[in-house]
């Protein structure tokens, strides 16, 4: 992948009365052979990285942390969910304990 160093680029608004002149300038430039000459002095040429010879796998105790944090991060999920449940169905489930609470109450006397 080539270096983004060997790119050249300048920051300017949208619509800046710089723009253009900034490009027929660079323009200029890389037609007169200026820009590769200056970036070759500026940027050398970097060494190419090698790909590793093997297949790269990550053991349990690499990715410990993040399946902690998706264990943990699905027990929230899911407590949040079964509290929407009850919330959402408050009344009936208010109903539902007095009633099985009563007939309890009736099973003991």
């Amino acid at each position: 992948m080539p270096s983004t160093r060997a790119h050249l680029a300048f920051p300017l608004p949208r619509h800046s009365p710089y723009a253009r002149p900034t490009l027929v300038s660079l323009l200029q430039l890389r037609s007169g052979g200026a820009l590769a000459r200056l970036g070759a002095a500026l940027a050398p040429p970097m060494p190419r990285c090698e790909l590793p010879a093997g297949f790269a796998s990550a053991r349990a105790a690499d990715v410990r942390s993040a399946l902690i944090l998706l264990a943990v991060g699905l027990v929230a999920a899911l407590l949040l969910g079964l509290g929407e449940y009850c919330w959402k169905n408050r009344l009936e489930i208010q109903r539902s304990v007095i009633k099985s609470y009563l007939k309890m109450k009736a099973l003991i006397h």
